[in-house]
């Protein structure tokens, strides 16, 4: 339950809330694109966002495999609970 619950929070990111927002983005960086009249500063300006969109995969990339490891690792503690069944030998306890 806690793994179903961490993925639906994790996932929840990716969620467009602010639609209206991100279009009125859009729209200011298509203008200021437009705005160019030398082919030199469009140019890097496209270096630069390209730079930027590799730089959010690179970070999504790294992430996402922290969330495969991490869903691995709780994947296999599960296996092993289930086939376990809880039957730890139990140790004495001492009472003081």
């Amino acid at each position: 339950m806690l793994l179903f619950g961490w993925l639906f929070l994790n996932n929840a990111n990716f969620i467009d809330i602010a639609a209206t927002m991100n279009n009125a983005e859009s729209n200011s960086e298509i203008s200021e694109i437009n705005s160019f009249t030398n082919i030199d500063e469009l140019k890097q300006f496209s270096i630069t966002k390209v730079n930027q969109m590799k730089s959010n995969r690179e970070k999504d990339s790294e992430n996402a495999i922290t969330r495969s490891i991490l869903i691995l690792a709780l994947i296999f503690v599960q296996i092993i609970l289930y086939s376990t069944k809880g039957n730890f030998p139990r140790s004495k306890t001492l009472d003081f």
